[in-house]
């Protein structure tokens, strides 16, 4: 009987019982032998899949560990070039402070004069000479807040260094003064210098640090009154005081 002979139903019912068996018998064994067949073709293509795989991982992974290894490089570059612009400019303002107080009503031309007699008066420093001052002038047109330079830095220096007798004066005699008026004298830092000094203020507040400070330009703290001092040049250097917070949403999360 052939073995691929096509059977119909009515032939079917004129075979015997002998050739029945015989057809089902070949059937079992071409099913058998295509599913050996189809496994085997599996089992191939198995196998090609998981090397595939396999190889798709570790192509993956070698390209996974080198965009890290790039990205810690540009994270790195980016850091030090970060901490040489804000060097560079907060060097740019070193012989400048900033004065916080000073009556709206005087006006930017008189700026000097009304300054200069405070500090020779409570601070001991003359800046009355002509070529003592290179500028001065308000943050903003509505500030009280004065922006100072100065010609010689000895000048600058000594004005920071005496800033804490103006706690123990009387300034009611000046222009605009009155018994509640307070003058502040503090550095003039740049944006990112004022920013750490903004998260360095956020964690002495919530008691994470001792005390903190700036001196010339330079951001300094300690986390406890006998440790040895930090210095903070960039945000990544709180990050290895306080590896658990997370210093570049930390004003965000604040908020919260």
């Amino acid at each position: 009987m052939p073995e691929h002979e096509h059977f119909t139903r009515n032939k079917l019912k004129t075979l015997q019982h002998d050739e029945v068996i015989e057809i089902a018998l070949n059937l079992q064994t071409q099913v058998t032998q295509s599913i050996g067949s189809l496994s085997e073709e599996i089992k191939k293509l198995t196998e090609t899949f998981t090397k595939e795989i396999k190889d798709l991982k570790e192509t993956f992974h070698q390209k996974f560990e080198r965009i890290q290894s790039e990205l810690i490089i540009s994270q790195n570059t980016t850091s030090l070039l970060e901490r040489q612009c804000s060097r560079l400019d907060q060097y740019s303002r070193r012989e400048c402070l900033e004065i916080k107080g000073i009556p709206k009503e005087i006006e930017n031309d008189g700026l000097i004069d009304y300054i200069a007699p405070i500090c020779k008066d409570i601070l001991d420093v003359d800046i009355s000479g002509i070529n003592a001052i290179q500028a001065c002038h308000r943050l903003s047109s509505r500030s009280d807040d004065v922006i100072i330079k100065f010609s010689n830095r000895d000048d600058r220096n000594a004005v920071i260094r005496n800033r804490k007798k103006l706690k123990e004066k009387d300034l009611t005699k000046y222009a605009g003064m009155n018994e509640t008026s307070k003058l502040f004298i503090c550095e003039n830092l740049c944006p990112y210098y004022k920013h750490l000094v903004g998260i360095a203020n956020r964690l002495y507040k919530s008691s994470k640090i001792f005390s903190f400070w700036t001196i010339n330009g330079n951001l300094r703290l300690k986390v406890f009154e006998h440790e040895k001092l930090q210095v903070i040049t960039h945000i990544n250097d709180f990050g290895i005081i306080f590896p658990e917070i997370d210093f570049y949403n930390f004003f965000d999360k604040q908020k919260h």
